[in-house]
């Protein structure tokens, strides 16, 4: 399981597409939307849903009329709720003023889908709608309406808001979660910080902490980055964050990971470096982990998740950080360091990694096999490839011995072929 590990990360750091985090959605292609609008005009309410949140992300105009049609005549209030958000992400202001006559529906779904609508497209004028429906006999209703209020009058917001979010800790809606963002002071922050760190805090409350925290003004960026940095790079709430703080300004973001970045809590080190790999890929804060970390007792993972951000930076430039790991007792950070070592240009490459070939740990010679794979045109061991890869093409590990062929198969010279098929006999 190790070894698979360290592997699976490989063709992320040998892939140079790699480094450039996508930040917007994609435009939906023809095929897409057609697929999503005949979703619409279906049975299932599951694939409506699913449509409605594309269409509406993506923002494909030319679903507006059929998202207008289960707006009107959805089989139920959630689904037209999902329908006016989708068309409101659509056509911006203009659903302003359908969303306030839907505010004052029966239905309490449709009341606060109205109201995130109107808190989303920036429903300003909307005030009194507000301050009325923060009344509302429904919970969440006066917490949806709390975030619109706030979002527009966060000073006049915050005692009500306060005093929503101190009664019952346990069970804070998303809606004052995000009037806490919008409001944007110390004291609202602090206490979504403390709802973040409560040790009851559920998985679920901690991300619609973040997600919430996507809402606010950039006097949210310490705690967002906080927040993010407490979650482990692979998880959905790490990669939420890191999306939220990829919008914010890098000169904003900077200066709160480079705090964590030499922070005495080893915990957060792994997650800090991969939040700086997505979201602010310095040289400034690459040199100051390369300059900083060397000699500490890091933990392993801190400093495999080190070494992919430097590699996503500029490999050249911290070549001297990723040989300084090379003969490293740990095996997963050894295979990571000789993996990042790869991404320097080296025509002495095949010299380089000789004993990383020969290495009795598997992870660490498929690291140095798939790393020889892009080593410059022409780069090749004074014996010959054959010749060199002996010892892994006889291997019985199956993995080492597909990897070897992948190398032979792509490197090999027409005047090794009589060596090759001798030393492969035995398999074929």
């Amino acid at each position: 399981m190790r070894a698979l590990g360290i592997v699976c990360l490989l063709p992320f750091l040998f892939s140079l597409s790699a480094f450039a985090a996508q930040r917007d959605e994609n435009p939906a292609s023809e095929l897409q939307v057609h697929r999503w609008m005949k979703d619409l005009a279906g049975e299932d309410w599951v694939l409506q849903s699913v449509a409605l949140e594309e269409l509406g992300k993506r923002k494909a105009q030319q679903a507006a009329p059929r998202i207008r049609e289960v707006l009107e005549k959805g089989k139920t209030p959630w689904i037209r709720g999902r329908a006016m958000f989708a068309l409101g992400r659509i056509s911006g202001r203009e659903i302003i003023p359908l969303a306030r006559k839907a505010a004052r529906d029966e239905d309490p779904v449709l009341r606060i889908s109205a109201l995130r609508t109107l808190e989303f497209v920036g429903g300003e004028g909307s005030s009194d709608l507000a301050l009325e429906l923060m009344k509302d006999s429904v919970l969440e209703v006066r917490a949806t309406a709390a975030a619109l209020y706030a979002k527009q009058f966060p000073q006049e917001a915050w005692p009500t808001v306060e005093a929503l979010t101190r009664q019952d800790r346990s069970s804070v809606s998303s809606g004052l979660l995000r009037a806490l963002s919008h409001i944007g002071s110390k004291e609202s922050l602090d206490r979504l910080g403390e709802l973040f760190a409560d040790v009851n805090a559920s998985r679920e409350r901690r991300r619609e902490v973040i997600k919430a925290l996507g809402s606010g003004d950039d006097r949210v960026i310490p705690l967002l980055v906080s927040a993010t940095a407490s979650f482990p790079s692979a998880s959905p709430e790490f990669k939420l964050g890191a999306k939220l703080l990829g919008q914010r300004p890098r000169t904003l973001t900077g200066p709160i990971l480079k705090a964590l970045l030499v922070s005495d809590e080893n915990a957060s080190l792994a997650s800090a470096s991969s939040l700086m790999a997505e979201v602010c890929p310095t040289i400034e804060l690459g040199d100051l982990l390369a300059k900083t970390w060397p000699g500490r007792e890091l933990p392993p993972l801190a400093l495999q998740a080190g070494m992919v951000a430097l590699s996503r930076i500029d490999p050249a430039r911290y070549e001297a950080f990723f040989n300084g790991y090379l003969s490293s007792e740990d095996v997963p950070t050894r295979a990571m360091a000789v993996a990042c070592r790869s991404l320097v240009p080296d025509q002495a490459l095949f010299e380089t990694f000789r004993p990383f070939v020969k290495d009795p740990e598997i992870e660490i010679v498929l690291a140095a096999l798939t790393g020889l794979r892009r080593t410059p045109e022409g780069a090749r061991p004074e014996e010959g490839l054959v010749t060199y890869l002996a010892p892994t093409l006889e291997s019985p590990e199956k993995r080492i011995l597909l990897a070897a062929l992948g190398l032979l198969g792509e490197r090999g010279v027409v005047e090794e072929f009589d060596r090759a098929l001798e030393l492969l006999t035995p398999i074929l």
